[in-house]
């Protein structure tokens, strides 16, 4: 997948929920989308100096979300809990 497609299904899978997110539900939505295969979402490499296992799928769906963040489109939910992100005013009015 090329990541201007998995940025802009990123965007459009917050927009279709129509609230804030969790990333569980956001990985799930992509999936189901067929952004991204299942297996992908499961299989870790050794990542970092540590090696730790990490799935680089989900490392880079993390890492346009945070773009998105940059950009003003989108925006941590306080009050739903860590990992919980929604789309901001301006990231709705772009998708229109």
């Amino acid at each position: 997948m090329k990541q201007a497609e998995l940025f802009d299904d990123l965007l459009e899978a917050y927009a279709g929920c129509g609230a804030s997110m969790s990333n569980q539900v956001l990985y799930k939505e992509l999936a189901r989308r067929g952004s991204v295969e299942p297996e992908d979402l499961e299989r870790t490499v050794p990542i970092g100096r540590s090696a730790e296992q990490h799935s680089p799928v989900k490392r880079r769906i993390r890492w346009h979300q945070q773009t998105l963040r940059a950009l003003g489109l989108l925006e941590r939910d306080e009050g739903a809990g860590r990992g919980h992100w929604r789309l901001t005013p301006m990231g709705r009015r772009k998708l229109t």
